[in-house]
């Protein structure tokens, strides 16, 4: 059976967690294939929290229940398609700074402003 609610994407497996005597706490799944809502007054005292990483898996299950999946799925591909352009950029600024670097170098000149100035001189003097 562990098997079968494994493959359910709406329930999570929740890791059983005990009382100070040992007892179990809770064990078991969380099954958000149908939320309702619930007032708070009717709750009274909550039983215990879960860790980070269960609620995370709560969370993409409701996604997956609500069918926000996809949603989520084109946001990623849109951070993706922006991660890749910047690298791009990055990559294309750092050949440029190389190659402006080795005209300083062949050139004997200390920085971009004084090379600026002798290729200006010198496309004036060669009309």
């Amino acid at each position: 059976m562990n098997r079968l609610i494994k493959d359910i994407p709406s329930i999570v497996k929740i890791n059983t967690q005990f009382n100070d005597d040992g007892s179990i706490l809770l064990d078991g799944y969380a099954n958000v294939s149908n939320l309702l809502c619930v007032s708070k007054a009717r709750l009274e005292n909550y039983i215990t929290v879960l860790s980070t990483t269960e609620m995370k898996q709560i969370d993409i299950a409701i996604a997956i229940s609500l069918d926000l999946m996809h949603y989520y799925a084109k946001l990623k591909g849109n951070l993706e398609d922006k991660l890749n352009y910047i690298q791009k950029i990055k990559s294309e600024r750092n050949f440029a700074q190389d190659q402006l670097k080795d005209l300083l170098d062949i050139s004997g000149y200390y920085n971009f402003q004084e090379l600026k100035n002798f290729l200006k001189r010198y496309r004036q003097s060669v009309k």
